[in-house]
């Protein structure tokens, strides 16, 4: 069954929680990582009694409640509650703290957050406009009741869904709105097209605040397709954990394809019943890929926090190497200059979007009626990424128009790492760009301008950056400069710092044997000492 042929009111979660407790209540719909499973009619029931909780706690259709919480059960039961009242979920990066946090939790104005203990201690500063936010931990949420809380409470394709935070590529980060219709139709992409169903298993081990994870769970239940939750991609294992799981198809991002092909061969590799690989992007040799490992199928999509995949590589073409596939059925696609001109097929171009369909494309950054008129202008949605496009209609990813660099699945924002290393009392500039192999997943390498006459050690930016970035954001890469280009307009020139690359002023945290990780920063002993300082 195509998107298309869904009726649109059974889009919205609600719907699609209702009707497949009703039509299948046995069927299992959610199995998690410690052996746990909830057929359709305990989803539900778990999602009446966290609805329960949350209107006794004033939330209403269209108010916010903001999700802390990882993977798991307590993710997915007050997701669900908060749906079933109407309320709009704001799933919240599990790293984020300080101003990051508050950017996204300020324009969001949620009435609840629900967290866990884990998470309370970054809250305790937060600033006056959310001074009165209610902090719920997930355990105070009610048990599984069989009896709806919100059977009078209408939730429509057109309303809001979710309050999701974009990776910030040429300013802060900003909230989008998407409507339950185009949280669905960002999901199923990776489902309905294939033919997937009731006797499939999908693996969502990607955490459930991002984007693609959050679709892909709302998607299933459109199609009935079973789904394994897990905290995160065990990739030592991962062959094992999809056939002890029963996974039928999965998705794979970033240098996770690489990761897995330069392991040994296993016996595990081939004995999964998975039929099915999605990747963004997908390998260089994906041929290779899918014939060591005995997948069918693979599949990719573009698309991205505002569009729910409007360029999707799907069973009816011929696989095409390197190309992210043909504009799906009810969107529309051009490539245009900086005038909004198309510009010749074959030369790049920035990708302009639009639906047939309303509420399809998310509809404003919350709070930013500017930044909203910019992006959404001349009828079309200004996605900032370049593209190509060739004779026979299919599109190639070119270049990112943006200034974002993309680690470990993770779109990180160069201007939020820039805005960090800004408050180092020792730096004057700083740009952030991505060093790019090919094959590989990018790294972050940051260019420093200190101020006049002082010294700059590396160790000590590296420890800066660690304590007030993600694990994920911290840059790989210090190289210092006297100056950075410029173009006529006084902006950096990051053309130049990218084709510029690393060199033997670089200097490599992990050659000098610095590891970052969630728990921070560590150091191999036996590595070459740092040097002490740098100047220019």
């Amino acid at each position: 069954m195509s998107s298309a042929q869904f009726e649109r009111e059974l889009t919205a979660l609600p719907s699609l929680l209702r009707r497949n407790a009703s039509l299948a209540p046995d069927r299992v719909s959610v199995i998690y990582e410690d052996g746990t499973t909830w057929t359709a009619k305990e989803s539900l029931e778990w999602a009446h009694g966290a609805a329960a909780s949350l209107r006794q706690l004033g939330v209403r259709h269209g108010d916010r409640v903001a999700l802390a919480l990882p993977s798991g059960p307590s993710f997915l039961r007050a997701w669900w509650g908060a749906a079933l009242l109407g309320a709009v979920v704001v799933p919240v990066n599990l790293t984020y703290r300080g101003e990051l946090l508050w950017q996204l939790l300020e324009p969001a104005a949620p009435k609840v957050l629900v967290t866990d203990a884990s998470f309370v201690d970054r809250l305790l500063d937060r600033p006056p406009a959310l001074a009165d936010l209610r902090v719920v931990f997930d355990d105070e949420l009610g048990g599984p009741i069989s009896e709806d809380p919100a059977a009078e409470v209408e939730v429509h394709p057109w309303h809001s869904a979710v309050y999701m935070l974009t990776s910030g590529t040429t300013g802060p980060s900003k909230l989008v709105d998407t409507s339950q219709f185009g949280c669905f139709l960002g999901g199923d992409v990776f489902f309905s097209p294939w033919g997937l169903g009731p006797d499939d298993r999908f693996l969502v081990d990607l955490p459930l605040f991002h984007a693609a994870a959050f679709r892909f769970v709302h998607a299933s239940l459109g199609v009935g397709t079973s789904i394994v939750v897990r905290g995160r991609p065990s990739l030592d294992r991962y062959w094992e954990v999809a056939r002890d799981a029963g996974v039928t198809a999965t998705l794979l991002v970033s240098s996770m394809f690489s990761r897995l092909t330069a392991m040994p061969v296993r016996a595990a590799e081939r004995e999964h019943r998975i039929r099915l690989v999605g990747g963004v992007p997908l390998p260089m040799d994906s041929e290779g890929f899918r014939s060591r490992f005995g997948i069918a199928e693979l599949h990719t999509a573009w698309g991205m926090t505002e569009v729910p995949a409007a360029i999707h590589v799907h069973p009816g073409i011929p696989f095409r190497a390197g190309s992210i596939g043909v504009v799906r059925e009810g969107f529309e696609v051009r490539l245009v200059d900086e005038h909004d001109r198309e510009v010749p097929r074959g030369t790049p171009g920035q990708a302009v979007v639009r639906a047939d369909a309303p509420w399809t494309i998310a509809t404003e950054y919350v709070g930013q009626p500017v930044a909203t008129a910019q992006a959404w202008r001349n009828g079309w949605f200004h996605t900032g990424d370049l593209l190509r496009q060739d004779e026979d209609g299919y599109y190639f990813f070119v270049d990112r128009d943006k200034d974002v660099v993309r680690r470990r699945g993770e779109n990180i924002s160069s201007f939020e790492v820039e805005a960090v290393l800004l408050g180092h009392p020792q730096i004057a500039q700083v740009a952030c760009v991505p060093v790019r192999r090919p094959d590989v997943e990018d790294e972050v390498k940051v260019w420093v301008v200190p101020r006049a006459g002082e010294r700059v050690a590396f160790p000590e930016l590296l420890e800066f950056c660690v304590d007030r970035l993600p694990h994920f954001m911290v840059p790989r890469f210090f190289e210092l400069a006297e100056e950075l280009p410029l173009t006529p307009t006084g902006k950096v020139e990051k053309g130049t710092l990218r084709a510029t690359g690393n060199g033997v002023r670089t200097w490599d945290r992990a050659a000098h044997g610095y590891a970052v990780t969630r728990r921070g920063l560590a150091r191999d002993a036996g590595a070459p000492e740092a040097p002490s300082a740098a100047v220019t």
